[in-house]
């Protein structure tokens, strides 16, 4: 069974599509549970508008939780991260 990646990859190649916060804070917060600490940074990291804030927020998870932080660098920035959305 292919991955949620390759079947947005396979049928938005031309269009730009995001992931909703809400939602992919919902997969996230199943995965590896909450916490006010991991919460903060999971949807902070990716309302940062410049990248600088984003890495500092993803070093933080990354400390924090390797594991969480590996599975959301899985997702392509383009796809949930202010700083990299086209306007």
């Amino acid at each position: 069974m292919r991955g949620l990646k390759a079947v947005f990859e396979e049928m938005f190649e031309r269009i730009e599509h995001i992931l909703c916060l809400r939602h992919l804070y919902a997969n996230f917060k199943k995965r590896f549970g909450g916490g006010t600490a991991i919460r903060d940074l999971m949807m902070g990291a990716p309302k940062a508008t410049y990248i600088q804030a984003w890495e500092k927020k993803m070093n933080e998870l990354r400390q924090l939780g390797p594991k969480a932080w590996g599975w959301l660098m899985g997702f392509p920035t383009k796809l949930w991260c202010k700083h990299a959305f086209k306007f």
